[in-house]
């Protein structure tokens, strides 16, 4: 019968132990006990700063088969860009009947890229769409103010007349974009502040509409519907994008 109050002492393997009792007692004791440490594992080199580099970083292998958050941005969302190409402002040789092209980068738009695939998306969408876009922006953000030449630590207080030119910009196009804006259906209004205001595409909206209601809804159907929805703002504001391109206000 072995007994229940020893304490196994452990060294390396192949060396002699030594059984102990607990209570201090030394009888029975062997002095020819072997006991077989665990091996220790053998070091690879460069292990162990690897392994404080995954510490460091977080984890970072779980990101390397996710694509980088930049690159989706870069693609879809208000954050999106695209290759455009203009011509230079500032080329002002008189020998040449147009200026130099300039290439570059962009705010991008999802009615552009979808009209490089789909034939249902024409210009008189995109002026549309522009319209309420540019509104929309000026009702939030509104204009900075003129320059006035005045010297950076000027301090001029008192009242002003009126409001500014800015604040009239902003009173005007919000008018025009709830003007706008009240025509459209509840549902046409979350459309179009989803893939015309926050500039997404229609896969997007078809993934965040099947989180919401929990139903699949089909691409091709909401393309329909923001083909529809988007004639109906082409009609509504003809007379006022015909104004807009007198000014030279609107691009394609």
């Amino acid at each position: 019968m072995e007994p229940t109050n020893v304490r196994i002492q452990r060294v390396p393997e192949g060396r002699r132990g030594r059984v102990t009792r607990t209570d201090g007692d030394t009888r029975g004791t062997s002095q020819h006990a072997v006991v077989a440490a665990p091996p220790r594992p053998v070091p690879v080199p460069g292990m162990r700063r690897k392994r404080r580099m995954a510490v460091a970083l977080g984890g970072i292998e779980q990101f390397q088969e996710q694509p980088q958050a930049v690159r989706r941005r870069s693609k879809d969302g208000p954050n999106s860009v695209d290759a455009a190409e203009w011509i230079d402002p500032d080329d002002i040789r008189p020998n040449q009947r147009t200026g130099r092209m300039v290439r570059g980068h962009c705010t991008g738009c999802s009615l552009r890229r979808l009209q490089k695939v789909s034939r249902e998306i024409s210009d008189e969408h995109i002026y549309a769409a522009e319209y309420l876009r540019v509104r929309a922006d000026v009702a939030c953000l509104g204009f900075s103010a003129p320059p006035e030449g005045m010297p950076v630590n000027a301090m001029v207080y008192g009242p002003r007349l009126d409001f500014s030119n800015g604040a009239h910009a902003r009173v005007r196009a919000l008018d025009e974009f709830k003007r706008v804006w009240d025509t459209l259906r509840a549902q046409q209004q979350r459309m179009a502040a989803f893939i015309l205001l926050e500039n997404h595409s229609i896969p997007i909206w078809c993934d965040a509409e099947r989180r919401r209601t929990g139903l699949k809804p089909n691409p091709q159907v909401e393309l329909g519907k923001l083909v529809g929805m988007l004639d109906h703002l082409a009609k509504y504001l003809d007379a006022d994008i015909d104004e807009a391109k007198q000014r030279g206000q609107m691009r394609v």
